[in-house]
């Protein structure tokens, strides 16, 4: 699959920071921290999953935040243990491949992607907010499988 991706250094922070106050294409071009590049297709994470081949993808504010080195410096240390980062998570797309226990879901259907994957995603038992029902705010956002 092909993917823009986001890759951070130190040097590139600084360099990107420095010349973006003077420039905002910085953050766009060659020593930018974003890339296109080809990410190999992973296996399905579990059986009632299913792969969707992206349509059309937004790019959201927490993206251009990242992408503009404006999110907390929290932010960056997650993408150095977890690179590369993905960005783009609002996507309308088609189903391509379904796991057996997937039943309710056809290859072919259109569906919108929710980007919170919650505790029954993650094979784990429901935290406060996922029992009530407030998956965006899951206790358990670092935990268990991620898609």
């Amino acid at each position: 699959m092909r993917a823009i991706t986001f890759h951070i250094s130190v040097p590139k922070w600084f360099l990107c920071k420095g010349l973006g106050r003077f420039r905002k294409s910085v953050y766009w071009g060659r020593v930018s921290t974003l890339r296109l590049r080809d990410i190999p297709e992973q296996p399905l994470p579990g059986d009632d999953w299913v792969r969707v081949r992206p349509l059309l993808g937004g790019v959201c504010g927490s993206d251009v935040e990242m992408i503009l080195l404006g999110n907390p410096p929290d932010s960056f240390a997650k993408a150095f243990i977890i690179e590369p980062v993905v960005l783009g998570h609002e996507n309308v797309g088609v189903v391509t491949e379904r796991g057996p226990a997937a039943r309710d879901v056809p290859e072919g259907m259109r569906v919108n992607v929710d980007p919170v994957i919650a505790c029954s995603a993650r094979g784990l038992a429901p935290c406060p907010s996922c029992r009530a029902g407030q998956f965006c705010a899951c206790h358990n956002q670092a935990q268990g499988q991620e898609g």
